[in-house]
Formats: C-alpha cells, sequence, structure tokens
C-alpha cells in the first residue's frame, strides 16, 4: 500500500512508517481543528478501505509518541461523533444535562 493511500499525518520513509506524525502549533483552537481534519481523513480512509485495525495502529502510535495536544483531542472528539451520530449526542446532552436546541423560528411561540 502506498503513503498516497494512507491520511495525511501518515509519514512513510524507506525503513518506517510512522502512523501518527501530526502537525501541531500549540495554538489549543487550531490544533483540535487539525485533530478533527484528521478524524475525517481517518473515516474516510476507514470507509475507503475497511481496514478497521488501522485505527487501532494509529492510537498505539499515538502513545507510543507521548505526547497529547489538541491535535489528539479533537481526533478523538471527531471519532466519537461519528461513532455515536450528533442525533444521540443530542438526545444525551438533553437528558443528561437539561440542554435543549433553540427553539425555531416556526414554532408555536414564534408565531
Amino acid at each position: 500500500m502506498s503513503s498516497k493511500e494512507y491520511p495525511s499525518f501518515v509519514r512513510a520513509s524507506p525503513r518506517k512508517l510512522d502512523l501518527w506524525s501530526p502537525v501541531v502549533t500549540n495554538d489549543w483552537s487550531k490544533d483540535v481543528a487539525q485533530g478533527h481534519a484528521y478524524a475525517r481523513e481517518t473515516v474516510i480512509y476507514l470507509r475507503r478501505t475497511g481496514h478497521i485495525p488501522f485505527l487501532h495502529h494509529v492510537v498505539k502510535a499515538m502513545v507510543g509518541h507521548g505526547a497529547w495536544s489538541g491535535v489528539e483531542v479533537g481526533f478523538f472528539q471527531l471519532i466519537g461523533m461519528e461513532v455515536v451520530g450528533s442525533d444521540t449526542i443530542r438526545s444525551a446532552l438533553a437528558k443528561n444535562h437539561g440542554y435543549l436546541e433553540e427553539e425555531s423560528e416556526t414554532s408555536d411561540a414564534a408565531m
């Protein structure tokens, strides 16, 4: 498999394949957004290839690097959202934390 097929955070050299080589800026917001982008690439890769163990290898590489930044937080935040689904997240927030979405302009209250 060529490195062109992997997400952009994978670095290939003749002797080694590094499955977690993210760009980190140390700006929390930018790094979380970058983590989201890497997660989107990963989901696309998993859906395209069916190579689900890839995610395990990426996590193992993360642990091996020993760093935890906004990139990793953003990555897992978006992976979790993909796994659970946005409707389930909204329901859980409403049930467990009293979160209610704002009423739409076409609701009875607005008429």
